[in-house]
């Protein structure tokens, strides 16, 4: 298994789509809930750090995934305080790039490969990502679905790799 630390440069192949319906959330109503409506595959050519080859990369992800809609937002629960949110609003910009990273999270960057309808491949072969290389894919689809707002995803990118560490591996209940 290819174990991915950190991308150089990101160059998509085919134009991600995300399609996605909103469901309802009995847990808790104020929170949007999310599900994929069909199997999602981006891919992407990709220059990695350590590697002289520009590598082929295919992230797969089943139908039926449900996710919040937004990886840079996320409560603190803080004693005796009321609730800290970390991040920002959700948008459709942000809601678009969670479809790829919370997947990816869960499954600590694909160590636990094939594991609720997530792989991800480089050259055909099964890869693992790092934290760091998960974050820098949630920016550059970011980048796609607004191109104008780079101040944006670099302030996502930095409450991510900030509090990220939190969600790191830790599947939804």
């Amino acid at each position: 298994m290819i174990h991915i630390k950190s991308f150089k440069e990101i160059y998509w192949i085919n134009q991600p789509e995300f399609p996605v319906t909103p469901i309802p959330n009995d847990k808790d109503p104020s929170e949007d809930l999310y599900k994929t409506d069909k199997d999602i595959g981006p891919e992407f050519r990709a220059e990695i750090r350590g590697q002289t080859q520009v590598m082929k990369c295919r992230i797969e992800i089943d139908k039926g995934y449900i996710g919040n809609g937004r990886s840079s937002l996320f409560r603190l629960r803080v004693w005796p305080l009321n609730d800290i949110w970390v991040g920002r609003p959700q948008d459709g910009m942000c809601r678009n790039a969670w479809v790829i990273h919370d997947p990816l999270y869960e499954t600590k960057g694909n160590m636990r490969h094939g594991f609720k309808g997530v792989r991800f491949y480089c050259n055909g072969a099964p890869a693992r990502l790092s934290r760091k290389a998960c974050d820098q894919l949630y920016r550059a689809i970011y980048e796609i679905e607004a191109p104008d707002e780079k101040r944006i995803s670099k302030k996502d990118y930095f409450w991510l790799r900030t509090w990220g560490w939190m969600k790191w591996g830790k599947a939804k209940k």
